[in-house]
């Protein structure tokens, strides 16, 4: 049973303390009723329920009533004919009955639904079979995929003969067998294709590697290499003598004249500044 403090708290500040007290134990009774949310009770039987005497219940009930807590509901009539309280008394919780009402209809609804598609169940069992010899077919597919098998020395130069390449065939095993059979970055399917590619790309030994470009460098990092040039050579030539750090000097200005100036002939300008400052 859910149970919600906020709603409890709000729905129960009009009532007594001894009708809270009350209320709870009718709910609970209320939860293993017949139809939940609906307590149908003698007035004998809800005195017993509350612990207290039949007149004290009725007044209880009438409190809950009028402050809109719970409903009841009249049916029959009393000894003098007129329409009221008959032997039993309803008591009706509106939230938990109407709780019970939706769980009750959507349990019809579903069983409505089961009873109506339950012609549909030889087209349902046709449609699965189909399914299942669809997926009997893929499956049939994907194992008669023929696994890559490495081929022997006298395997590559057999193929690489009867289709007129000159290959050595432990050169083209070595290749492959260093790089995990693998063509780029995908593995190898077929031996004999790549035996082919070889042959259209006329590879005697093994491919050639690309040309490895050299790494663009940043502006800073060229900056800093300049620099440091400058310095360790103007350091070297400083053991030679004044002539010789003049002649490294002018020679290192002339190696980076076309360069931009924050780059070239700045990086010179920084270095000699530094070794300036370290040979004080």
């Amino acid at each position: 049973m859910k149970f919600y403090p906020s709603d409890w708290l709000q729905d129960t500040i009009p009532l007594s303390l001894a009708e809270r007290g009350a209320w709870i134990t009718i709910v609970c009774a209320m939860w293993w009723a017949y139809e939940r949310g609906k307590l149908i009770i003698s007035k004998e039987g809800l005195g017993r329920l509350l612990g207290v005497p039949e007149s004290e219940a009725l007044k209880v009930i009438d409190g809950l009533t009028k402050t809109g807590v719970c409903d009841e509901e009249w049916a029959g009539s009393n000894s003098d004919g007129v329409t009221g309280r008959s032997i039993n008394i309803t008591l009706v919780c509106r939230r938990m009955f109407r709780e019970y009402k939706s769980h009750k209809n959507n349990a019809l609804r579903q069983e409505r639904y089961r009873v109506t598609h339950a012609s549909n169940a030889p087209v349902t069992g046709e449609k699965s079979e189909i399914r299942s010899q669809k997926a009997d077919t893929d499956k049939s597919k994907r194992t008669t995929t023929h696994k890559f098998i490495k081929p022997t020395l006298d395997q590559i130069g057999a193929y690489a003969k009867s289709i007129g390449f000159a290959l050595k065939g432990q050169n083209f095993f070595d290749y492959y067998e260093a790089n995990g059979w693998k063509v780029g970055r995908n593995p190898m399917k077929s031996w004999e294709a790549t035996v082919r590619t070889w042959k259209n790309k006329d590879y005697n030994d093994t491919p050639a590697r690309p040309e490895v470009k050299p790494q663009k460098l940043h502006p800073k990092e060229l900056f800093d290499r300049a620099s440091h040039e400058v310095l360790d050579k103007l350091e070297e030539a400083n053991l030679a003598g004044k002539d010789s750090m003049f002649r490294a000097l002018t020679a290192c200005r002339d190696k980076y004249r076309d360069t931009p100036k924050w780059q070239g002939q700045g990086a010179v300008d920084y270095g000699y500044e530094v070794f300036k400052h370290r040979n004080k």
